[in-house]
């Protein structure tokens, strides 16, 4: 059973608290486990390029997760720089998991979709990857194996869990 929301954007669009709505929109751009967004700092980011797959001008975040593993993740230009800005003017990205959870899960009763938590978000990025891989002449399995990477995985059966 498929924890990804059917449409992220819209709940998304809907938090109200500015961190937690830059926190979800990170975490479904890049793949990003709550863990390794939980806390950025500037010299996180590692500024912009153009992504081999879509074309697109996207920001790098180097994150930290599960496992202490290290890499970058892409998000859009927009929440890149809307990330930069508020850091680069002294706020402090630091997210409570708990209130984070706590919001997305009122929103969501709010709204009347299943709540798939902030993991959610995480489960939505690797299906729209997948296809994004997919459009672009990529087969199955090195769509699967490439978003596995992304996602700081090893074993490309496991993207196949979240899809």
């Amino acid at each position: 059973m498929s924890r990804a929301y059917k449409n992220p954007k819209t709940v998304i669009a809907n938090i109200k608290n500015k961190m937690y709505r830059l926190a979800a929109s990170i975490q479904y751009e890049g793949g990003a486990r709550y863990v390794g967004i939980r806390k950025i700092e500037l010299k996180q980011l590692k500024g912009r390029k153009i992504d081999e797959i879509t074309g697109t001008l996207i920001g790098v975040i180097e994150t930290k997760e599960k496992g202490g593993r290290v890499g970058d993740i892409f998000v859009t230009k927009k929440t890149y720089d809307e990330l930069y800005s508020f850091l680069y003017k002294g706020g402090k990205f630091n997210i409570i998991y708990q209130q984070y959870e706590k919001e997305i899960v009122a929103l969501c009763l709010k709204l009347d979709i299943d709540c798939n938590g902030s993991h959610g978000f995480r489960w939505s990025f690797a299906r729209k990857r997948l296809v994004e891989y997919q459009n672009h002449g990529f087969t199955y399995e090195e769509s699967l194996r490439k978003v596995s990477f992304e996602m700081k995985h090893n074993r490309k059966d496991i993207t196949e869990h979240y899809c």
